[in-house]
């Protein structure tokens, strides 16, 4: 059997670099999102928040979303009984996803 390891240390690379954009537009703004859970053990696939704008983070993650479902991005809903964020960067999603999202983070974040 032939092993292609270029190609999955490539694509995960990809991965992490995809991870590292939307934490980095989470991180910039700690008083809009509250990363979940905390850095030690955060996940580079799943990435869990919350959104902490303003006095009601039910009515602040409703607007993320419907925000994010107008810009094209969807499955952002998090847990059924949980809430929150999650962004799931899977190795289908491309490297422009990532881009968009960590765009629109920072954009709802100024907004």
């Amino acid at each position: 059997m032939q092993t292609y390891p270029d190609k999955v240390e490539g694509q995960q690379a990809v991965s992490d670099k995809k991870a590292q954009l939307i934490y980095d537009a989470l991180e910039a703004f700690p008083e809009i999102y509250k990363i979940i859970p905390n850095k030690a053990v955060r996940s580079r696939i799943n990435i869990c928040f919350r959104v902490t704008k303003g006095d009601d983070i039910d009515a602040a993650e409703r607007a993320f979303l419907e925000g994010g479902l107008a810009q094209g991005l969807t499955g952002l809903k998090g847990h059924r009984s949980l809430g929150g964020i999650r962004a799931s960067n899977y190795n289908s999603v491309p490297l422009e996803g990532a881009e968009k999202l960590a765009k629109f983070i920072r954009a709802f974040a100024m907004s």
